[in-house]
């Protein structure tokens, strides 16, 4: 793990874990909140996440099995950050899923950094051997996954069509 410095980022008694047996509704809005305001700089292309999908996702995952979630809390007690760690269960058990979301105007003061740093030891404590992590090309994460001492193994692309976009006059051209 690379050595990061501490200066600006939360200490340890700011990170909390959430029970998904037992989340406060508080907390779920929270991070759907953190969730969308991410989404908005992150990934515009793509619907911002509604509480009733984090809910789901928080209380059973993608398989059943609910990501081990942790936040950060800001002075006031506002979620300032959040990270998630899926651990399957059913197979690719040397690997986990690391996702880590921080406020868009909190970034680059060591947060994301110590919540990625929590998030790989709790990883390495169940025994995985590989820590994976994904971000879009030109948002902060991009540029921090390297300086962690992630690699980039592959691109991935998204496209999407606009089919009632389509200038039928011109679409009846070509045909």
């Amino acid at each position: 793990m690379v050595q990061i410095s501490r200066t600006g980022a939360l200490a340890p008694a700011d990170v909390a874990w959430l029970d998904p047996a037992d989340l406060d509704p508080r907390d779920v809005a929270g991070v759907a909140a953190l969730l969308q305001a991410a989404a908005e700089v992150d990934s515009p292309h793509q619907p911002a996440p509604t509480a009733r999908m984090v809910s789901g996702r928080l209380r059973k995952g993608f398989d059943g099995q609910p990501p081990a979630t942790a936040v950060a809390r800001d002075a006031l007690g506002r979620i300032v950050g959040v990270l998630e760690l899926d651990l399957p269960q059913w197979d690719n058990t040397h690997a986990a899923q690391l996702d880590v979301t921080v406020e868009p105007t909190r970034r680059r003061r060591g947060l994301g950094w110590r919540l990625v740093e929590i998030g790989c030891d709790r990883a390495r404590t169940a025994g995985r051997r590989l820590v994976l992590g994904y971000a879009f090309d030109g948002t902060a994460g991009a540029e921090a996954l390297p300086a962690l001492g992630f690699t980039r193994v592959y691109d991935e692309v998204q496209r999407r069509q606009r089919p009632f976009a389509l200038d039928r006059e011109r679409l009846a051209e070509l045909h």
